[in-house]
């Protein structure tokens, strides 16, 4: 796992920041809370959790340092899927739906996929 220091490192190399003032302002925190928690090496998970979901980064790049920045498939993903994976996610979203949509999505996904489905 990486350490603080070297997540903000990677991930101002990744926009091409010059200093940490721009990641902090990334994260959603202060400059001065993120020199602290570099300093002593104190994670800030929610914030970095935060940040891979609002710029689609994978959570294995950030902590782990492996695989690529961008999740796989979604940027690639046409207009028509992603209009539909937003109406799954506000369903998901709900608590009143979100038990059946995971039941659903967990029997079907054991299923296996036709080879036209699975390019």
């Amino acid at each position: 796992m990486l350490n603080f220091s070297e997540i903000v490192q990677s991930i101002k190399k990744l926009y091409k920041f010059n200093n940490d003032d721009e990641v902090a302002v990334l994260l959603e925190t202060t400059a001065i809370a993120l020199r602290s928690a570099k300093s002593r090496n104190r994670m800030q998970y929610e914030k970095l959790l935060k940040f891979c979901e609002k710029e689609n980064k994978s959570a294995d790049w950030v902590f782990l340092g492996r695989g690529k920045p961008h999740e796989p498939g979604f940027d690639q993903a046409t207009p028509e899927e992603k209009e539909f994976l937003d109406k799954v996610l506000k369903v998901y979203r709900n608590p009143a739906t979100k038990e059946g949509l995971e039941s659903t999505v967990n029997t079907m996904a054991k299923v296996p996929m036709s080879e036209s489905e699975a390019d």
